[in-house]
């Protein structure tokens, strides 16, 4: 797999929930091009939890 570089991340103020590695309550996700796929392993926090130990409906919406 070749991990896609983020082209804002040098920009300053970036901080994009779902895949800026600075944003320390966000997402982080990182991606990479996998043939014709483009794939991203991520792995949820706790804190993202809702009721029950189940992935916030908003976060599961984010991701799709």
């Amino acid at each position: 797999m070749k991990k896609i570089h983020n082209p804002y991340s040098k920009f300053e103020g970036y901080n994009c929930f779902g895949c800026s590695a600075n944003n320390e309550l966000g997402l982080q996700m990182e991606f990479y091009e996998d043939g014709d796929y483009i794939v991203s392993n991520w792995t949820p926090g706790q804190y993202l939890a809702g009721y029950g130990n189940v992935l916030h409906g908003g976060i599961q919406s984010t991701l799709m």
